[in-house]
């Protein structure tokens, strides 16, 4: 990693508009109550100008979910 490069991905992540303060737990719409699914997301390696992310998407229930979508909003 060059050097201030994780100073920057650590202002993404926990910054004021970052991802942990502006990211909320996804529910799935249509098929009841919510809550029938979680999200988790990590980075899973770094490099000069960019990094690669895991996103982790669990069925909490005992039944299927089909239908779902996940998106991402600026």
């Amino acid at each position: 990693m060059l050097a201030g490069q994780e100073s920057y991905v650590k202002r993404v992540f926990n910054g004021p508009d970052g991802i942990a303060a502006t990211s909320r737990e996804a529910t799935v719409y249509g098929g009841g109550s919510g809550g029938a699914c979680s999200v988790g997301y990590r980075v899973v390696g770094e490099w000069s100008g960019g990094f690669q992310g895991e996103i982790a998407i669990r069925n909490t229930r005992t039944a299927p979910i089909s239908g779902w979508t996940l998106g991402f909003a600026p």
